[in-house]
């Protein structure tokens, strides 16, 4: 996560895809420039789409994380744990997959290396 500051006040905390979609590179010196239409790294984000699942549930996310589509499968009432733990674990998966296509996509638009997000 990245700290935010506004005015020199921290603001929040951001997920770093968020901070830099949404301009933390003025914060960092100026590099905002690189991004040159923010709208076509936006739209880049958003027409990435994973899927991470397994027999329990599937989920589909973006770049911008945002969540597309959560499908349970057949299951039954006396695997509600169990049910949960699969949709954690999906939910984990696809974000972290989200992450690494949008850290891949965004290289590729700015020509730098970014950071790892977390």
């Amino acid at each position: 996560m990245v700290t935010a500051r506004a005015g020199g006040h921290i603001t929040g905390r951001l997920n770093i895809l968020t901070y830099l979609v949404c301009g933390g590179f003025n914060m960092l010196g100026g590099l905002g420039g690189l991004f040159g239409n923010l709208e076509t790294v936006k739209k880049a984000l958003a027409d990435i789409v994973v899927e991470a699942g397994n027999e329990y549930a599937q989920v589909t996310v973006n770049g911008l994380q945002k969540v597309l589509k959560v499908r349970l499968g057949p299951f039954q009432p006396a695997n509600v744990a169990q049910l949960e733990a699969a949709l954690a674990s999906c939910f984990d998966e696809a974000m972290a997959l989200a992450r690494l296509r949008a850290k891949d996509e965004l290289e590729h638009i700015l020509g730098f290396k970014v950071p790892e997000m977390p």
